[in-house]
């Protein structure tokens, strides 16, 4: 090819558009708050809540430094947007774990998992729970916990003050389940949550 002469064109497809790089950007932000997400459930399951702080979420997520900052303005609402995603994991656990119209034990058996197969996790969402007793801009995301509780024991009774003894058994046998030297098993759960709903 001579000095001057165009030389090949290289092949590329269309130019992105403003929308698809807004997508793109959109997209990449939505998997990085994720991330972080998941990476301070973790710290407080290694940890304890006292150990998150946006420097070591975002080291535990793998991003950096500054990156909590960017999509948490503080360490409160960090764990404000944990806990509902929380609450919201359980409530799709729920739905897509049990079948369409699950009896008390398929239920049981979900619980008897959290305390057993999934005992890290629980422990750290249990904190994170309790700590809305503390700070009151925490217990409007933990209280979507209970409301996600309370939709599946409605299936099994309509009476308002069962339904809160339901709920408060369930919370009670978890909490009691994270101390036990043996964690009940589906049976147990099953049974208890039976005598209380008047099954």
């Amino acid at each position: 090819m001579a000095p001057g002469e165009p030389g090949p064109v290289a092949a590329v497809g269309p130019a992105a558009s403003p929308h698809d790089r807004l997508d793109g950007r959109v997209e990449r932000g939505r998997r990085r708050r994720a991330l972080l997400l998941e990476a301070a459930l973790r710290v407080v399951e290694r940890a304890g809540v006292a150990a998150v702080t946006h420097r070591a979420v975002a080291k535990e997520a793998g991003l950096a430094a500054t990156a909590g900052t960017y999509y948490f303005a503080t360490v409160d609402e960090l764990l404000v947007a944990v806990i509902t995603a929380g609450a919201h994991r359980f409530a799709d656990s729920v739905r897509a774990l049990l079948p369409a119209e699950p009896s008390i034990r398929d239920f049981a058996a979900l619980a008897a998992g959290y305390l057993n197969e999934h005992r890290g996790r629980t422990i750290a969402e249990y904190e994170l729970y309790l700590l809305a007793a503390r700070r009151p801009e925490l217990r409007p995301a933990a209280r979507l916990w209970l409301s996600a509780a309370r939709e599946l024991l409605a299936r099994w009774s309509t009476d308002e003050a069962t339904l809160r003894a339901a709920l408060a058994a369930c919370d009670g046998l978890l909490l009691q389940g994270l101390i036990a030297d043996e964690p009940p098993g589906a049976d147990e759960i099953a049974g208890t949550l039976e005598h209380v709903l008047g099954r």
